[in-house]
């Protein structure tokens, strides 16, 4: 077992699982207690110099609460080899960048290792700094937080994305029009029905409008030398046109 503590750490309980020796199929050994015959625990940290290894005092314990050395089966029948333990505050005191222990020696006990890594920081301390820097440079606000005070800087790459102003500012960014759901519903959502006056550029609603209407697809009517595009409704005038000659036109002219 490998595992990762914050040097300095106090009253740390962790689960282990004690293979049973004498099976083949990996179960676990259940019905271990402190003071069953033979088990011993013993941990060796980096700055102990020539010593042999430090004894731990084993102890009974109650589950989910702390005693130095302490030791109690999790549950026999569910989980058969699984304890859990609380290692000495000496053992992850600072000083040192690691430490291993072993707890062996009861009956049909295969040996169990646990080797920790004591880190300055824990992962918990790197997590918060990380969120303080997001929250700093006001990252957070992409996925986990609403914008407060101050946005997105001006001329930055993420504002102009968004914005096409000189200077580029987020604050253009409007999401009920601007947002990739908005965009997507211009697809789905019916168009509003209008038409360009003579010699005026178009919207893109306007002019598809209007190529319907040129079309025919609505209503058309020709009276003389005058052509007559109509709107959805089939009753009112879209846009007219002059033809110029009634029978045989080579040239179709708007006219309103």
């Amino acid at each position: 077992m490998k595992l990762l503590i914050k040097a300095g750490t106090t009253s740390k309980r962790i689960g282990i699982f004690v293979q049973d020796s004498s099976q083949t199929d990996g179960r676990g050994l259940s019905g271990l207690v402190f003071n069953s015959a033979g088990l011993t625990w013993y941990y060796w940290r980096e700055d102990q110099g020539n010593v042999g290894g430090s004894s731990v005092t084993l102890a009974t314990a109650t589950r989910g609460t702390f005693a130095s050395g302490g030791f109690i089966e999790k549950d026999a029948t569910n989980m058969p080899g699984f304890y859990e333990i609380g290692i000495p505050n000496a053992a992850l005191a600072t000083g040192a960048d690691w430490v291993v222990m072993v707890l062996r020696g009861a009956t049909n006990m295969a040996p169990v290792t646990i080797e920790i890594q004591l880190n300055v920081v824990s992962a918990a301390d790197v997590q918060t700094e990380c969120e303080d820097a997001l929250v700093a440079k006001g990252l957070d606000h992409l996925v986990n937080a609403s914008v407060v005070g101050a946005d997105v800087a001006d001329d930055s790459i993420i504002a102009k994305l968004v914005s096409k102003s000189a200077t580029a500012d987020f604050d253009d960014f409007v999401n009920t029009t601007d947002s990739l759901q908005a965009a997507a519903d211009k697809w789905v959502t019916a168009m509003t029905e209008a038409y360009a006056a003579d010699g005026v550029n178009p919207t893109p609603e306007q002019a598809l409008f209007m190529l319907m209407a040129r079309a025919g697809i609505f209503k058309q009517q020709k009276s003389g030398t005058t052509l007559t595009s109509f709107q959805k409704n089939k009753s009112n005038s879209a846009m007219t046109h002059t033809l110029d000659d009634p029978d045989d036109p080579t040239t179709v002219t708007r006219a309103t």
